[in-house]
């Protein structure tokens, strides 16, 4: 009897509310996850981390090392739509915003000692990363090179999980540059 009305209740929702009801009543009712295909990422996404991953995150990174420890301090936000970007098909407005400030938070901590960047010209990062990543990707990642400071096999990593990938530098009288990241060879 309960179930028959849960079933009715569920419909009635599901009839008024769309697509965003879907995921929260097949679950109640046949207790699975919804999944939908993701013709971008070419597999299958639990359906509430698809419709967050239409909208990825522009994330700054950091590589350094201080006082004998190796640090990387990240900073990031979500990414419109809309975003303007530049010929290099970077969204230029926030990656600068976001550059700036991640550099004022290194900045700031130059106070406990002095700072070494740990992977050179490629030791500021700008990635375009899908929200499906930073949960436990990123994190990992960020681990793995704080643990054994491996600068390839950090790039190759978040080569891996990002859309694009820039090198963030900049020359005397010249505007912030964004330098798109290969992915290097494999060493023998």
């Amino acid at each position: 009897m309960a179930s028959a009305a849960m079933d009715e209740q569920a419909d009635r929702t599901l009839q008024s509310s769309g697509l965003a009801v879907l995921n929260q009543v097949v679950e109640a009712r046949y207790r699975c996850k919804s999944e939908a295909w993701s013709s971008r990422r070419s597999r299958w996404l639990p359906l509430k981390l698809l419709l967050m991953a239409d909208s990825p995150y522009l994330l700054a990174i950091a590589l350094f090392e201080q006082n004998g420890k190796r640090s990387m301090p990240l900073g990031g936000r979500s990414l419109p739509k809309n975003a303007m970007r530049d010929d290099a098909m970077v969204p230029a407005p926030i990656a600068s915003e976001l550059a700036l400030e991640l550099l004022l938070r290194v900045w700031q901590r130059s106070d406990q000692g002095p700072l070494q960047r740990d992977a050179g010209p490629e030791s500021l990062l700008m990635a375009e990363v899908g929200m499906e990543h930073l949960p436990e990707a990123l994190p990992l990642l960020k681990a793995t090179w704080l643990t054994t400071g491996d600068s390839a096999a950090f790039r190759r990593g978040l080569l891996a999980i990002t859309s694009r990938c820039w090198s963030v530098t900049i020359a005397k009288f010249e505007p912030i540059a964004f330098t798109a990241l290969e992915a290097l060879p494999l060493e023998d």
